[in-house]
């Protein structure tokens, strides 16, 4: 990632940026408690569609920037940058004041029906009127070589290679009509096509993907460059009659939080989020009183993950004392400032089909006071073999500030039990590489909970794409699929329950807490839908507008 430094980067936010041409085409949370959800401040309702204003551009940014334009081989940045370009198949309800997580609704994309005639078949009927933005018409030939691409492991990432898992064929019916039989039944399977990352459906007729930017979104990019802008602008011909509202979008990479702050202050960027408790509070005042901020938990939790093949981490006892290490209040209280919650057994954010507080709170690791797990982490360090303690290393990516923090305050919880761990923060490229490569002794990252099975799929399964610790456990694999083949999700759910717990058992992980998010947006940013993840992106463009009569800054143009 290129870095900037601050004054140059809030200089080139606020004034805009002139982008050379690219290659491709180209109320808040109270200090006190740990916010449960959507929090919303606002002070009027929805406007009706007769008061929605066309045109305008918005303007927002991510920390990391992009390593590629491929829409299945990237990372998060990719759904950062291109989530108003590319659609999927359906999509998570993602609209204001929504939270999408707890409610499990699922709404039409490029298909505009779907029927499920048997547990192991979907029949989706896609929209007529949706086309590329070379001009070319979106067909079921788009839709089969997208999702059988996902069950190609060296061509699809998670969650993309989860949802292709489960396909055993796809068959073209007619032009607007596809089958997709899974191999078994999965109750996960519409959510894991509907979760944005990397599940987007991307032309068959564009030779290289990673080359040329061909969506059927309600944006199309004019400009990209991996380590500066994206640039987009409205699409004209969108399937949805009137959408997109406004003119386009410019979405600023490799972007640091202290200079996203000054850019929103200066006005230049329409949406950021801070990363705690403190930083909100100092935010919360410079920024105008018209300035609307919400808080929420992420949707996923922070986890240690050990080489398991080798000295000292094959060692179950050894795990189990970094296990008893961990005070999980202590990391809510100094990482999150209180605002932060702890996480249950396999690192899946606290959920409707997670162990609860209530049961956790008793249990070895988590339990209060932390005398009795200190001493008896001790103890299983010295039972095997290590009572003059264990020197390790402890990774994370240097822009991953939901894990980065937990990560420094981790290590000297686990020196005081007797095994010390060498931080390393590294530029994400590298971390990436270690991570695919199991090339670490600690690993510091997260877990989705939405939808579980993708990341269970990762990080537990025998041979995922993340489990390079590596965890072979067939009783563990059974209870994967079982969750997901349950025949409704409060069964799923108590499946889950009984798979943390043997995941605690084993201590495969180590899991820490979940962390907040607190997010800001401009006055005349009408209609933006909370992503609910630690960087801010927009999860849906269709029903968003701009109000040039809420301080909207009227000389912004794409240009500048």
């Amino acid at each position: 990632m290129i870095r900037r430094s601050f004054v140059a980067l809030a200089t080139l936010v606020a004034l805009g940026v002139a982008c050379a041409p690219a290659a491709a085409p180209a109320q808040p949370a109270a200090p006190s408690s740990a916010p449960t959800g959507f929090a919303p401040d606002r002070s009027a309702p929805a406007a009706p569609e007769a008061a929605i204003k066309k045109g305008g551009i918005i303007v927002g940014a991510q920390q990391a920037a992009m390593s590629t334009f491929h829409p299945w081989k990237g990372d998060v940045t990719i759904e950062r940058s291109f989530s108003g370009v590319y659609d999927q198949l359906v999509q998570n309800d993602h609209r204001e004041n929504f939270d999408f997580r707890r409610d499990n609704d699922i709404k039409p994309g490029l298909a505009e029906r779907w029927e499920n005639p048997d547990p192991t078949t979907y029949v989706f009927h896609l929209r007529k009127n949706a086309k590329w933005h070379d001009g070319k018409p979106f067909t079921a030939d788009d839709v089969v070589f997208s999702l059988m691409s996902w069950t190609d492991a060296k061509e699809a990432p998670e969650p993309s290679q989860s949802a292709g898992s489960l396909i055993k064929s796809v068959d073209k019916v007619d032009d607007h009509t596809v089958r997709v039989n899974l191999k078994r039944s999965s109750v996960n399977f519409l959510a894991m096509l509907a979760f944005n990352r990397n599940v987007f459906i991307a032309p068959k007729h564009v030779e290289d993907l990673s080359k040329t930017i061909v969506g059927t979104g309600p944006f199309k990019v004019v400009q990209a460059q991996l380590d500066r802008v994206v640039v987009l602008e409205r699409n004209p011909d969108f399937y949805l009659p009137g959408k997109p509202h406004p003119d386009g979008a410019k979405i600023f990479q490799g972007m640091e939080r202290g200079a996203q702050q000054a850019g929103f202050l200066a006005k230049g960027l329409d949406y950021i989020n801070v990363g705690d408790q403190a930083q909100f509070d100092a935010l919360k005042k410079l920024v105008p009183a018209d300035v609307k901020t919400t808080s929420y938990l992420q949707n996923h939790g922070v986890s240690l993950y050990m080489k398991q093949d080798k000295p000292p981490f094959d060692d179950i006892r050894v795990r189990r004392a970094m296990h008893l290490a961990i005070d999980r209040d202590g990391l809510v209280k100094a990482v999150t400032f209180g605002a932060g919650a702890i996480n249950p057994p396999g690192g899946l954010a606290l959920h409707s089909f997670s162990l609860q507080l209530d049961e956790l709170k008793t249990l070895p690791g988590w339990r209060q006071p932390k005398d009795q797990d200190i001493a008896e982490a001790k103890r299983l360090l010295a039972e095997a073999g290590y009572a003059n303690g264990i020197k390790t290393s402890m990774q994370t990516a240097q822009d991953r500030t939901t894990a980065r923090p937990v990560m420094e305050a981790v290590g000297p919880m686990l020196k005081a039990i007797g095994i010390d761990a060498e931080i390393m923060a590294l530029e994400r490229g590298v971390f990436l590489q270690n991570q695919r490569e199991g090339k670490y002794e600690i690993m510091v990252d997260l877990i989705h909970s939405d939808p579980p099975t993708q990341r269970l799929n990762g990080f537990y399964r025998t041979g995922g794409s993340l489990n390079k610790a590596p965890i072979a456990d067939p009783e563990l694999d059974k209870m994967i699929d079982d969750q997901d083949s349950a025949p409704d999700l409060k069964t799923s759910g108590e499946i889950n329950k009984k798979l943390q717990r043997y995941i605690l058992d084993k201590v495969y992980t180590v899991s820490t807490i979940e962390l907040p998010s607190f997010a800001f947006w401009q006055p005349w940013f009408i209609n933006y839908p909370i992503s609910f993840s630690a960087q801010p992106y927009i999860a849906s463009w269709e029903d968003i507008w701009i109000d040039p009569d809420k301080g909207y800054p009227k000389d912004r143009t794409l240009e500048r």
